[in-house]
């Protein structure tokens, strides 16, 4: 991947995302609603209960609603996601790529401390690199 160095946790977007999450979950707790699943299993499970009261199948509806949508959102961001990186990578650079070799060098401060010394040792390294080009 490049740029792969660059990836780090933002620490900013981690609070936010506790202190969000934190809030909706003391926010639907004190729904009344929310509560429909405390209800007994065996009630439940013997059909003498239809099963939820109206309110509580009405938040029900909503939430598997609105998990549809976002879903859906989703699924069209991420279509257009791919369809834009398909369009960059079929881009052409301008240049030719082939036989190309990309790095990245760190010099050590105490031997090439001048100008002129990472000059010399650039002329010297481009000359003995083209000199093994096939």
């Amino acid at each position: 991947m490049p740029r792969s160095g660059e990836i780090r946790v933002d620490v900013a977007v981690l609070v936010f995302s506790l202190v969000v999450s934190s809030l909706t979950k003391r926010a639907l707790r004190r729904h009344p609603g929310v509560h429909v699943c405390d209800r007994d299993v065996r009630e439940a499970l013997q059909g003498s209960s239809r099963g939820t009261t109206g309110g509580g199948q009405r938040i029900r509806g909503v939430l598997v609603s609105s998990e549809v949508a976002l879903a859906v959102v989703l699924l069209i961001v991420m279509t257009m996601l791919a369809k834009s990186f398909a369009n960059v990578q079929a881009v052409a650079p301008g240049f030719d790529s082939t036989a190309v070799l990309s790095a990245r060098l760190t010099l050590p401060v105490k031997r090439f401390n001048t100008r002129d010394a990472i000059v010399t040792f650039q002329r010297a390294l481009a000359e003995r690199l083209t000199s093994l080009r096939p």
